[in-house]
């Protein structure tokens, strides 16, 4: 614990996500208590806390023994230049040493992170809303998909783990549990996956693993019919090829970030990719 004069940093606690509900929604973020649920459950999360209450919060979460992603830095506007964003990337980044930081930036906190070592490796595009004109799009003659099954498992976390290039199964597990999955079948094999998971306003489509761009479009599709009267979020890197697609479809782009690491970037194998997020906490 650190204790400056006018607060204090301490362990996130789960009588916090009320305080931290509320903070993330003076900025305008989504989150309902059931995600703050989430991205507390699978990671480790830091809050400062002055005489008012909890006015800043900060999570990383583990991929691994090499590998962790940091997100949900929000502090209040009124504490704000105070220096609580720098002591809780200082907590943090103390917590997790010895991995390799992955996180998705804000403009506004870009300058922060590059301060404490992060470079860029990229960018995502935040796509929502309701489709419109939306036609199918039909996998190819050699894939077939269908509902995930508990026995694709193994198949499936080794696959994300080729593709993403982290240990992500306590995530998976966790979405598996609280969303939906389809999986593309190839020749008896799986060849991707799509998760429908509740989130904010709605739903998000997301992880999706696909070893191209016509069976992400195939696997998303499956999730727009399945749900095109509810409102839908799709994050996803900027060269996936998704981006005109998600437009066309009624799924405009509203946000996006800037992908960072700190140390190396993680190196996926060749012939799967990640074709959309979890969402930017968690990528």
């Amino acid at each position: 614990m650190q204790s400056p004069s006018d607060y204090l940093l301490r362990t996130m606690q789960p009588a916090d996500l009320a305080a931290a509900l509320s903070l993330s929604s003076a900025v305008n973020w989504p989150h309902r208590i059931d995600d703050w649920r989430l991205v507390a459950s699978l990671g480790h999360g830091t809050v400062a806390e002055d005489g008012s209450g909890i006015v800043g919060t900060i999570h990383w979460w583990p991929f691994g023994n090499d590998f962790a992603t940091l997100g949900m830095v929000i502090v209040s506007a009124e504490r704000q230049r105070r220096g609580i964003g720098g002591k809780l990337m200082d907590a943090a980044l103390t917590q997790a040493e010895g991995r390799n930081i992955l996180l998705i930036a804000t403009k506004e906190g870009e300058p922060l992170y590059k301060s404490l070592g992060f470079r860029t490796t990229g960018a995502i595009s935040q796509h929502q809303g309701r489709p419109a004109n939306f036609r199918p799009i039909m996998p190819e003659q050699n894939h077939t998909i269908r509902p995930f099954a508990e026995d694709d498992t193994a198949s499936l976390i080794s696959l994300d783990s080729n593709a993403s290039g982290l240990d992500r199964r306590a995530m998976l597990s966790a979405l598996l549990r609280t969303g939906q999955c389809i999986v593309l079948e190839r020749s008896g094999q799986l060849d991707g996956y799509a998760i429908l998971h509740p989130f904010g306003r709605g739903y998000v489509v997301g992880p999706v693993i696909a070893p191209n761009l016509k069976a992400a479009q195939a696997l998303i599709s499956n999730w727009i019919s399945a749900r095109s009267e509810h409102f839908l979020r799709v994050d996803t890197p900027d060269d996936s090829g998704l981006g005109d697609w998600l437009e066309a479809i009624g799924l405009p782009k509203v946000g996006g970030g800037t992908t960072m690491v700190r140390g190396n970037a993680p190196q996926p194998a060749p012939g799967h990719r990640i074709f959309t997020l979890t969402n930017q906490a968690l990528g």
